[in-house]
């Protein structure tokens, strides 16, 4: 019977902030204070930036350091200080290994007013995982752990860098056909005009609405193809790289465009809120969902005279 060793936290960072004069700043705290192996710590990140800032969360993933992410959730907005507005944004991880763990310095990136975009983090917090067994004297009753595992067979690490070299391959050549192919599937000879980026958006607004996807509760997989609609409509009609950038990457952009700048607001609303269905596990209303959809449609319609690829003012 495998036993599970109590671990005790030494907390040798607690509330830390961000550093740095930026207009954006980080605050992070975590709790409970103790634990045993596998229980989770509660990890809140405080960020507090100026109204209308959009503020991203870094990328999505299971494992930060020596921390298993369980679960992410990002809380309303709501009043910060000095008229900002402040959002939660919470990780629940567990740890499986002693010694000193070091919270991993989480980065959010932004872009300030005038368009530039920055990041702002919290110092990464040490905590000191020590097992209650090596704090005991004498522990004479103790075992050598068994099949102990070496790590001299380099093989299996070979074989694995050899299908990551395998996949990235057929990732490349099938995004270098992927437009070929589109376009073959839709029976449309090399050398005609594909169909105008706002016909082709209109339609799959349309084909979304009837999915039923929102209707079967899919709201996740709604919001993933809402925002890929738009954002292909915006790579399409203005030359925009849109399909591969964050919503803080991407807003600069908007707003230097000149035929994007006036419908900044509606941008920013649209992306936040697909942001939060597709990665904080937020749950929209019907409106909320007919409010968004709508809104896409607004932005074709608004920006389908505009004239393509319009450079920068």
């Amino acid at each position: 019977m495998r036993a599970v060793l109590p671990l005790i936290l030494v907390i040798l960072a607690g509330t830390a902030r961000g550093a740095g004069d930026g207009p954006v700043s980080v605050r992070m705290d975590f709790s409970p204070r103790k634990m045993t192996v596998g229980d989770q710590v509660r990890f809140k990140f405080t960020v507090e930036a100026p109204p209308g800032m959009a503020v991203s969360p870094p990328p999505g993933a299971s494992v930060f350091g020596e921390w298993e992410v369980l679960d992410f959730r990002v809380q309303p907005e709501k009043k910060g200080g000095n008229g900002n507005v402040s959002r939660d944004f919470e990780w629940v991880m567990t740890a499986w290994t002693t010694g000193k763990i070091t919270v991993p310095s989480l980065r959010f990136t932004y872009s300030d007013m005038g368009g530039k975009p920055g990041s702002a983090s919290a110092p990464p917090a040490l905590i000191e995982v020590e097992s209650v067994l090596a704090r005991d004297k004498n522990p004479t009753d103790l075992k050598p752990p068994k099949g102990l595992i070496g790590y001299r067979n380099i093989w299996p690490y070979v074989w694995a860098a050899l299908a990551v070299l395998g996949v990235s391959f057929l990732i490349w050549w099938w995004q270098r056909r992927r437009k070929r192919l589109a376009a073959l599937a839709a029976g449309i000879p090399p050398g005609i005009p594909v169909k105008p980026a706002e016909d082709t958006a209109r339609e799959a607004l349309d084909e979304l609405a009837s999915s039923g996807l929102a209707e079967a509760g899919e709201v996740k997989a709604f919001y993933i193809r809402l925002s890929d609609i738009l954002r292909r409509y915006i790579e399409g009609k203005f030359g925009i790289p849109a399909m591969d950038r964050t919503t803080a990457e991407l807003m600069p952009e908007i707003r230097a465009h000149q035929a994007l700048r006036g419908l900044n607001s509606e941008f920013r609303i649209f992306f936040e809120d697909c942001d939060l269905a597709k990665f904080a596990k937020f749950v929209p209303s019907a409106g909320d969902i007919s409010t968004d959809l709508e809104r896409a449609r607004r932005v074709v319609d608004t920006t389908a005279g505009s004239p393509p690829r319009d450079g920068e003012a």
